[in-house]
């Protein structure tokens, strides 16, 4: 059964500053600089909201890493999971939870005038879709979505000299053929593919929890101006953070009611 919790109270989100340890990791080399764009049809934005101190959240990460970040719906959808630590009280501190995803989870709640926020939920280019454990339905979803024409697109363009710095440069602006839309905000999320946790204590004590598309870093919102506008930074890469596990997305949202109108994601490529 899903925990549930009275929507915690927050305000508009803020710029997330950067932040990060300088610390030295494995001497592996990044590939010269490398891109991608978003397709002419929308792409699903999956987001989970999840943590290792709630029994209920295993079985949601699964389904995201085989159903939302199979490979083979590369192109359809964007799986992104977002660790709460409201759960944290329960006697395990959940270390990929940060703040900004708990708020931003009430945002969106608070924008389908929902009154409570629960682990595990899932919300679908901004909406929350609580059959995502039926595959026809999931299915279904994506299907509309993807067979829509994008009124946004995104390029990403990643490069660096090294495995402990990620030079990251994201463009917004309105798909070809599109009309410019006001209040549109952009965001970009950093995340770690292939993570692995042995639970010492609270509801999954005794379990090893295997996760997926965790977000490491969050950047935005950034305001697009007429649909338009560009994040270009240095992301510093943590201490225990695989390159070769790393990628990158990012989406589009309207800002009046967080329907998400286009997202791409792209793998951090390593040189040999």
């Amino acid at each position: 059964m899903a925990r549930r919790l009275a929507r915690i109270a927050g305000g508009a989100l803020g710029s997330i500053a950067l932040a990060g340890s300088c610390a030295a990791l494995a001497p592996q080399v990044q590939a010269a600089a490398y891109g991608q764009t978003s397709p002419a049809h929308r792409v699903a934005l999956v987001e989970l909201y999840t943590s290792e101190g709630c029994s209920s959240c295993p079985p949601a990460d699964r389904w995201l890493a085989r159903e939302v970040a199979n490979p083979a719906r590369a192109g359809r959808s964007v799986a992104l999971a977002f660790h709460v630590g409201y759960w944290d009280s329960l006697g395990w501190k959940d270390i990929f939870a940060q703040p900004a995803f708990a708020l931003r989870q009430n945002q969106l709640a608070a924008l389908a005038h929902a009154q409570l926020v629960y682990t595990p939920e899932v919300f679908v280019n901004g909406r929350e879709f609580r059959n995502w454990n039926s595959a026809s339905a999931f299915g279904a979803a994506l299907r509309s979505i993807t067979r829509q024409v994008a009124q946004e697109s995104i390029s990403l363009r990643l490069d660096g000299p090294s495995a402990r710095t990620l030079n990251l440069d994201a463009r917004f602006a309105p798909a070809p053929g599109a009309r410019p839309q006001p209040e549109l905000l952009g965001y970009v999320a950093v995340y770690e593919d292939d993570l692995t946790r042995s639970i010492g204590a609270g509801e999954n004590r005794g379990a090893t929890l295997h996760h997926t598309r965790v977000v490491r870093r969050w950047l935005g919102p950034i305001a697009l101006a007429s649909g338009q506008g560009r994040l270009r930074t240095t992301v510093q890469l943590d201490r225990g953070w695989n390159p070769a596990h790393l990628g990158v997305a990012a989406f589009v949202e309207r800002r009046a009611d967080g329907e998400v109108l286009q997202a791409t994601a792209l793998p951090v490529q390593l040189a040999p």
